[in-house]
């Protein structure tokens, strides 16, 4: 089994606007591109963020397969939504409410579809530069952002991929 990081700009610090519905699929497309047919042999690995980190869950949710789920706090199942009671939880629902908006769907309701399937394994840290770690540790890994660079810029997506040993990394503009 291989584990494939899926990471990249979430749309946090005002650049939600560079997702729309249409490059959501585009990015969606180029992962199955770069997968092909070896949905059974992969785990995709995400952060659990809005923007590209949901790339994964929609993946998992088309594909069947297996999801490791890094959080950097509780998500609440009853409420579909990240745990208020830290700064994190509150960015995250925020984060999602407003990429559900550009890409026509609720990202809160399909993070809880997949947290409650069998296939998904489930983490939780304290804080988001804590999740980063295991995030980072996978076979490969795919990242999107709007560097405009062969890599991805300052924030938590440079973080994420500095951190990865793997030599499998790939980095996509939007």
């Amino acid at each position: 089994m291989i584990t494939l990081s899926i990471i990249g700009s979430s749309g946090n610090n005002g650049k939600m606007n560079i997702f729309s519905e249409e490059n959501f699929q585009e990015m969606m497309h180029k992962i199955e591109n770069i997968v092909g047919d070896e949905w059974k042999n992969v785990t995709l690995v995400s952060g659990g963020s809005s923007g590209a980190d949901h790339l994964a869950v929609k993946l998992t949710i088309k594909h069947k397969c297996k999801l490791n789920l890094h959080l950097p706090c509780h998500f609440k199942t009853t409420h579909q939504k990240f745990d208020e009671k830290n700064n994190y939880g509150k960015l995250l629902n925020d984060l999602h409410f407003q990429f559900s908006e550009k890409i026509n769907s609720n990202t809160l309701e399909e993070l809880d579809y997949v947290i409650q399937l069998s296939s998904t394994n489930i983490f939780i840290y304290k804080g988001f530069l804590q999740r980063n770690v295991p995030v980072s540790q996978s076979d490969g890994m795919i990242a999107f952002t709007d560097s405009g660079k062969n890599t991805p810029g300052k924030g938590g997506t440079f973080h994420t991929w500095n951190l990865c040993k793997s030599e499998n990394k790939i980095h996509i503009n939007i």
